[in-house]
């Protein structure tokens, strides 16, 4: 049976070397704070139950969440707990005692009535070992979350489990619309968590409550935003439903490439299904698709490559990106495409401008008429100049109704000006214009594209989720 962190720190304080002690001390207690907030940056100072030199640094690097410091102490009176408050409490740390509260010590000196009381955190070990008991509930590292950013007040083992219970009624009653379990647990959990970490918990009940098909009017916690917040967000893509394209179609009206790419959790199991469900809502201004080593993966695959959002097949790497500065890696540099196979990935598709190389002749023709709806396929100069054995390097062709530049010397797409286009318009329009894909490639982007459009076909009468004119 594993020791409980109690037992272990009562071990290390007993180690005869005072050096080796405060070491095996830090590293339990570093270990405990990962478990509850894997995000959380931790730096040790290497000082121990200094008056008011912390022990540990917490940082996130998503800057949402201010510095917090924690403090070991050895002294977990109620005296002593308030001097430290004296001294400590208006940065808000964590004071963490090193053994077990017992009747008359730990009694919070703190009101913790509303934010605007002090937010520090007192604690001891049995509340943070069951904070980090494994649960199965589908969210269960939001209220530990919370508390290592956020928690306030004298949080001890019944306190931590009664928490962990209403964070589960209140996620739970969302998803039933059940406005009475939502209304009680989220005043249970209020007192103990700071205003911006109480509010993230109470909106990922809100996202829920919407998902299920409830009226946004109608959860119990008036003060919150309208839009799906970057916390938020982040839980549901880590801990949410990875295939469920359905519950991301109602929740993902405000997905984009930066909000997406700015997130700091490094593995988000529902990205590709979030993604997958938005096509039409998530936009960008360039695209660029190279040649990779085929892949044995299920395809296909989403993934954040820095600033861009990268799409896998069998034997390519398309990416997304809202700058052509962002864009990672272009590909190796071609001699461009055939005059006939550029007509015959173009389709019905027209062409306001073409850079031809042929007969020794580096050519760019473009359309004087208007650029909406100016062919250069009926051009009778094109006719002239063109000719079987030519190349084209680069194109401005119309998608979506807006000029796209294609360019098949890098294989880049370019929209023009300050435009920008819908995803699944360059899944669909400008990938197959600027690659040869081939068979499997092909059936993944046909079955990329059609999931999708079956999916608008399902969800075109439901009200989708955090629309801006909501």
């Amino acid at each position: 049976m594993a020791q409980t962190l109690s037992t272990e720190l009562g071990d290390a304080l007993a180690q005869p070397s005072w050096t080796e002690s405060i070491d095996r001390v830090h590293h339990l207690v570093g270990r405990q704070l990962t478990r509850l907030d894997s995000a959380a940056q931790i730096k040790r100072t290497d000082y121990f139950n200094h008056s008011f030199i912390p022990d540990f640094v917490l940082s996130w690097a998503d800057n949402r969440v201010s510095e917090r410091h924690v403090f070991l102490r050895t002294d977990q009176s109620s005296s002593g707990l308030s001097g430290d408050l004296e001294l400590l409490g208006s940065a808000s740390p964590i004071l963490l005692g090193l053994t077990t509260f017992v009747d008359g010590e730990g009694t919070d000196p703190l009101k913790n009535i509303d934010e605007s009381d002090d937010g520090s955190l007192i604690a001891d070990p049995d509340a943070l070992d069951q904070l980090s008991t494994e649960r199965t509930s589908t969210f269960s590292s939001l209220l530990p979350n919370a508390l290592v950013r956020g928690g306030r007040g004298l949080l001890t083992s019944d306190l931590s489990a009664q928490l962990t219970d209403q964070t589960d009624l209140l996620l739970r009653g969302s998803t039933d619309v059940d406005a009475d379990v939502v209304s009680s647990s989220i005043d249970a959990i209020r007192k103990n968590l700071s205003g911006p970490q109480f509010r993230e918990v109470a909106r990922l009940g809100q996202v829920l409550w919407e998902a299920a098909g409830g009226d946004q009017s109608a959860y119990p916690s008036a003060e919150l935003g309208q839009s799906l917040t970057p916390a938020a967000l982040e839980h549901l893509l880590v801990n949410g439903p990875p295939e469920d394209l359905v519950f991301w179609r109602k929740v993902g009206s405000t997905l984009s490439i930066s909000g997406l790419t700015s997130l700091s959790a490094t593995e988000m199991p529902a990205l590709g299904s979030a993604i997958a469900a938005n096509l039409d809502r998530i936009v960008a201004r360039c695209v660029s698709v190279r040649p990779v080593e085929p892949s044995l993966d299920v395809l296909p695959m989403w993934n954040r490559r820095g600033k861009v959002i990268e799409l896998r097949g069998s034997e390519f790497a398309a990416e997304f990106a809202g700058s052509k500065d962002d864009l990672e890696e272009l590909a190796p540099a071609r001699s461009g495409i055939a005059k006939t196979v550029f007509d015959s990935r173009l389709g019905e598709r027209s062409v306001s401008r073409l850079g031809i190389r042929t007969s020794g002749l580096s050519v760019t023709i473009e359309s004087s008429g208007d650029e909406q709806s100016a062919d250069l396929r009926e051009s009778e100069r094109l006719e002239e100049l063109a000719d079987d054995v030519s190349i084209v390097h680069d194109a401005t062709v119309i998608l979506a109704g807006r000029n796209l530049d294609l360019n098949f010397e890098t294989t880049t797409g370019s929209a023009v000006t300050s435009s920008t286009f819908a995803m699944d318009a360059l899944v669909s329009g400008a990938l197959p214009m600027l690659w040869d894909f081939g068979e499997d490639d092909r059936a993944v982007l046909q079955n990329l594209v059609e999931s999708f459009e079956s999916l608008l076909d399902e969800s075109r009468a439901d009200e989708s989720l955090f629309d801006v004119d909501q």
